[in-house]
This record gives structure tokens, sequence and C-alpha cells, in this order.
């Protein structure tokens, strides 16, 4: 039960995982703030807020920019721990289901193109070579 409901929690999780937000993402945010604390009763036009912002963000110092810099850092930080924590679930989870089904998955060749087929010929010549090299003894 509890890892039923896990699972279904990393699933939640997975598809509301919101990508980074760029600093520039962070200064529009803060703008629509800024605008909606002033005018709370009157429509916006996003367009029109997201060129309004352009402007001004042209217009920040770099040294002004590096809270928002550093917001998005922060961000990107946070997605990636996210990232990192699904995909360590999800890949344990699959490992566990080839385990039941018995193993490895073949691969599907009727799925791959002619070039990519080539290049997997060669590869596999390549390991067979190498397969067949003499190791050479280490005992003396």
């Amino acid at each position: 039960m509890a890892n039923e409901q896990k699972h279904y929690r990393m699933l939640r999780k997975l598809r509301k995982l919101r990508g980074v937000r760029q600093p520039f993402a962070w200064f529009v945010l803060t703008c629509y703030e800024e605008f909606i604390s002033k005018n709370p009763n009157d429509a916006i036009n996003l367009e029109t807020l997201i060129e309004h912002c352009n402007d001004r963000w042209k217009e920040l110092t770099d040294q002004e920019k590096t809270g928002f810099n550093d917001l998005a850092r922060e961000d990107e930080e946070r997605y990636n721990r996210d990232c990192a924590e699904l995909l360590e679930y999800f890949q344990d989870e699959l490992k566990e289901r080839m385990k039941e089904k018995g193993g490895k998955k073949e691969l599907n060749v009727s799925r791959i193109s002619p070039s990519d087929k080539e290049d997997l010929n060669e590869d596999n010549q390549d390991l067979e070579a190498v397969e067949e090299k003499p190791q050479p003894s280490t005992s003396e």
C-alpha cells in the first residue's frame, strides 16, 4: 500500500514538474506582481506587459540583474534535485519490472533505420574484435 501511494505521488510530481525559469521570466513575474498591486481591478494584456518588461530589462545593469540570476540559479538547483529524485525512483521501478518480466528486453531491430543498423553492426564487430584479442598473461 505504501509503495502504491509513493508511486502515485511520484507520478503526480512528474506531471507537475515545472521547468527552470530564466532570469527574465523572474523579472516579468515581479513586473506582473507590481502591476497587480498598483492596479488590482485592471485587466492586463500580456503582450504589452512583456514588451514593457523587455524595455525595462534592457535598461537594467548587470548588478541589478544579479538578484534575478540568483533566483534562476536556485530554481535550476530545485529542478535538478526534482529530476534526480524522479529519475532515481523510476530507474529503480524499471529495474524491478524488468526482473519481474524475466530479464532484459531484446532490441527491436524492425524499428531501427538501415543506417543505424549498419552502425550497430560495426559496433558489434568492433566489440567482437576486442573480445577475440588474446589477453596477455599476468603471471610470469
